[in-house]
């Protein structure tokens, strides 16, 4: 018997779909073929051997009858869905705690997508990092917003990008897109990303729009068998359109950690979305592998700079970003940092005298054919301490 199991659903259903099951076969059908319900590496809650890998039962309990006790209620009354644990609780329980039988990694995107070395190798070690998603924020958001996505009342907030009973495993085919584990807040019962045509990937945003940065270690993001930009687009999710879902140019999302609400977003117009990015005419002021003629046309992935879940250093900045290490830690001002690793920031030895280098970067990375005349005006916008986010930020027009 195949029912698919959602948050919200009536408990004589439920209760039926239990009732059928054995130490046998994981329930088939699309939870079958997602990552919690493999029957080789999905949910097994530890104690629980009657019960076979990939099985309900490991978070639905049907009268408590496994751990003793009713599952925990929701706003006063009980789970509609007979978790064993509050629902976000369950999900670190395995996802970083000790209930899932063995062990499971799941590396920061940096690591699994761009080959650096694991910054965190749990979800709940990602979150617990400086900065991260606030899953408050994010479940207030979502109930305050209800009418625009259709994430499960009363779920966990990971349910904004992810549906537990259709997410796959990425993080074991990196370069298989339709093993995605995502899906749209606002399409929260299909994955995104998995679609054979480029709709849900970054090439929908044009042949040659998106070049994937540099993996440590060799050839290019996502999986790093390949140094072809359109091959590899084809590999990486549209990570743009996702986190647009949410983080666009209407939603008002407030940021409990900043204390004020983020900037609005533009992706189809800002200078690394889909607006044109400018370069001076004859310098070379950009890196592999975006240092050719069609600079112009590029656009980036979200995460070719940002972790989906958490990091060490500010705004979820990853810690390698096209292959070079970033280190930008909470209240830090060295933004360069971050833009040295796709834009080329270093002065060449000696070339000035007498200056701030920080100053003269800036000054070389925009106008360095135009070195000698315009040096001059250059404090008309910069300062000794100058940041590039004084020019370059999201929500800024340019």
């Amino acid at each position: 018997m195949i029912i698919f199991l959602e948050f919200k659903m009536s408990l004589a259903p439920l209760m039926l779909m239990l009732a059928t099951f054995s130490g046998g076969e994981a329930v088939a059908g699309d939870y079958a073929a997602s990552a919690h319900g493999n029957s080789n590496f999905g949910v097994k809650r530890e104690g629980m051997s009657p019960y076979a890998q990939g099985n309900c039962a490991h978070c639905h309990e049907q009268h408590a009858s496994i751990d003793g006790s009713e599952p925990l209620p929701v706003n006063g009354s009980p789970s509609d869905s007979l978790l064993f644990n509050d629902l976000q609780a369950t999900c670190f329980a395995c996802h970083g705690g000790t209930l899932q039988a063995g062990t499971i990694v799941n590396n920061n995107y940096a690591s699994t997508f761009g080959g650096a070395s694991p910054e965190s190798t749990t979800i709940q070690a990602a979150f617990s990092k400086a900065t991260s998603h606030n899953l408050a924020d994010v479940k207030t958001f979502l109930e305050n917003n209800s009418g625009l996505y259709d994430v499960p009342a009363g779920g966990t907030p990971c349910s904004g990008c992810h549906n537990i009973h259709l997410a796959k495993p990425n993080k074991q085919s990196p370069g298989d897109p339709t093993k995605t584990a995502i899906s749209l807040p606002s399409d929260h019962d299909n994955l995104w990303g998995d679609d054979t045509t480029p709709d849900e990937r970054m090439t929908a945003w044009g042949v040659g729009a998106y070049q994937p940065p540099q993996r440590a270690g060799g050839y290019s993001e996502p999986d790093g068998t390949s140094n072809n930009a359109a091959i590899q687009a084809e590999k990486t999710p549209d990570y743009s359109t996702f986190c647009s879902d949410c983080h666009n140019s209407t939603n008002v999302i407030w940021s409990t950690r900043l204390g004020r609400n983020l900037r609005k977003i533009d992706w189809n117009s800002e200078k690394h979305g889909g607006g044109a990015a400018t370069d001076v005419a004859g310098v070379q002021d950009v890196l592999a592998p975006y240092a050719d003629s069609s600079l112009g046309s590029y656009v980036l992935s979200c995460l070719d700079c940002h972790e989906p879940h958490g990091a060490s250093n500010m705004y979820l900045l990853r810690n390698v970003v096209n292959a070079r290490w970033v280190n930008l830690p909470p209240g830090s001002t060295a933004i360069r940092n971050l833009c040295k690793s796709c834009h080329n920031v270093n002065a060449p030895a000696n070339a000035y005298d007498g200056d701030d280098m920080y100053v003269y970067d800036i000054y070389y990375c925009h106008h360095a054919e135009q070195y000698d005349s315009l040096l001059a005006n250059c404090t008309g916008c910069h300062s000794n301490n100058s940041s590039c986010l004084e020019c370059h930020s999201h929500g800024w027009s340019f």
